[in-house]
């Protein structure tokens, strides 16, 4: 009988030891990404067109914005490093700022993240 009582209290004393409650979920979100970069003139007034054109000297604004895995935006002209492919026709010395420097045409793009923009 003594047995039987100290095996009884052994478990009551193991199982009060035990958190009986349910453990707490830990609620882990998925890691949000960068899925895609949309870059444009910034309220340039060029509405109809995919020319832009700007003398030599002008600067132009471009703005980036960033488009996540959880289907939230966020400007990303900042943030992004910019580039033109001719540096001596425009080229960029500050974020989204594009000056003119030589009559002809370049290709611009964004990228942040490994991530590269449209190219404009």
């Amino acid at each position: 009988m003594n047995k039987i009582i100290s095996l009884y209290i052994l478990i009551i004393l193991f199982l009060a030891g035990c958190n009986l409650e349910l453990s707490e979920e830990v609620d882990v979100k998925p890691a949000i990404t960068l899925e895609r970069i949309d870059i444009s003139v910034s309220s340039s007034g060029i509405r109809g067109t995919s020319k832009l054109t700007m003398r030599k000297g002008n600067k132009k604004a471009f703005v980036a914005v960033g488009y996540y895995s959880d289907h939230s935006s966020k400007v990303l002209t900042d943030l992004s490093i910019w580039r033109s492919n001719n540096k001596n026709i425009g080229y960029f010395v500050e974020p989204g700022q594009l000056i003119g420097k030589a009559l002809g045409f370049i290709k611009i793009t964004a990228t942040k993240d490994g991530v590269t923009s449209n190219t404009v």
